[in-house]
Parts: C-alpha cells; sequence; structure tokens
C-alpha cells in the first residue's frame, strides 16, 4: 500500500513530478525491461511494479526528513535485481538508475522538474522506437 502523508501544494506538485520521472526511468531501464521480458521469474512484472512502488514509499517515508544516498539506493536496487530477479547486473546502470533518482528528487523537491521533463522525453522516444522494433520483428514473421 502506499502511504501518503499530508503535504503542501508545493511539496505535493514536487512529489508528482518525482513519482513520474521515478515512473519514467524505471520504464526504460535496460535491465528491467530485459527482466520483464526473459526472466525465468514467473512474475517479473509484479517484481518491477513491487520494486518500483518500494523505491517511491521509501523516498516519501525517509526522503522528506533524511537524505536518501546513492549507494542506499543502489544496495537496494542490487538486492532487488539479485534476489528477486536472479540477475546480476553489471553494467553500471544500477549506479547511474541511483544517481539519477536521487538527484531528481532533490530537485522535485525544490520545484525543479528539468531532469524529470528530460527523463519522461527519453522514455517517450524509447518507447516509440521499441514499438517500431515489435512491428518489424511482426512483419519478418
Amino acid at each position: 500500500i502506499f502511504f501518503r502523508p499530508l503535504m503542501s501544494a508545493s511539496l505535493e506538485q514536487g512529489w508528482a513530478g518525482f513519482k513520474a520521472g521515478v515512473e519514467a526511468i524505471f520504464s526504460t531501464w535496460t535491465a528491467l525491461r530485459l527482466a520483464a521480458e526473459y526472466s525465468d521469474v514467473s512474475s517479473a512484472d509484479q517484481v518491477i511494479q513491487t520494486a518500483l512502488l518500494d523505491v517511491l514509499n521509501w523516498f516519501q517515508e525517509e526522503g522528506l526528513q533524511n537524505e536518501i544516498f546513492k549507494d542506499e539506493m543502489e544496495d537496494f536496487l542490487f538486492e532487488v535485481l539479485a534476489e528477486e530477479l536472479h540477475m546480476d547486473v553489471q553494467d553500471g546502470s544500477i549506479a547511474e538508475v541511483s544517481e539519477m533518482t536521487c538527484r531528481m528528487f532533490k530537485e522535485c523537491m525544490q520545484g525543479n522538474f528539468t531532469t524529470v521533463q528530460q527523463v519522461q522525453n527519453y522514455a517517450a522516444n524509447c518507447n516509440v522506437e521499441i514499438q517500431k522494433c515489435h512491428e518489424e520483428v511482426q512483419t519478418l514473421s
């Protein structure tokens, strides 16, 4: 269950931006896309959705009072990928996603949505390209 304490209007706007940014990051992260499509874990999509909610809850419960550091985020994501999805991600993307998420949280809480907009634009372009690839594969079949 997603916990939401009462927030001021500006904090509410910051939180909405952060949530949208995290969703965009998770939707385009190659490791998660591969896990959802090829994992031997039958509930990979559910594990990914739960991880997303866990990240959001963690930032809402802890991040509003204390800074969440990149290395803490890395440990959390590594654990989810290794233990829940049986993946060993060594491409540096865990560190990249962790850094971007922590930076984006700080920015959003200050009313700066530049990174969120960049991530959302990237996600939109990425999803268009993926759809094109799926269509090409179906045409070849």
